[in-house]
């Protein structure tokens, strides 16, 4: 949802919303990535779901896009300026 917000407010000629799909989740493959002492390891979204999509793509809008984008470059200028003054 989040991606695909962002793209849409940035280039909207690039989503094709009539294709977009929640997640269809396998699981994952190896059983100590699970739980909140899961072992973090890097795998493909094609690894662990059938279409590529982990969730949330057809609830996706522009102006979700805005808000990420203006919180993320806030809380880059906040960071610029307290690198500036260290």
């Amino acid at each position: 949802e989040l991606e695909v917000s962002m793209i849409m407010h940035f280039s909207p000629q690039h989503v094709r919303a009539d294709r977009l799909s929640e997640g269809e989740f396998r699981g994952l493959p190896l059983r100590h990535t699970v739980g909140p002492f899961g072992i973090q390891v890097p795998q493909a979204f094609d690894d662990i779901t059938v279409n590529g999509a982990f969730e949330g793509a057809p609830k996706a809008r522009p102006e979700l896009g805005a808000i990420i984008t203006e919180a993320a470059i806030q809380r880059l200028a906040e960071f610029i300026e307290d690198f500036v003054q260290t």
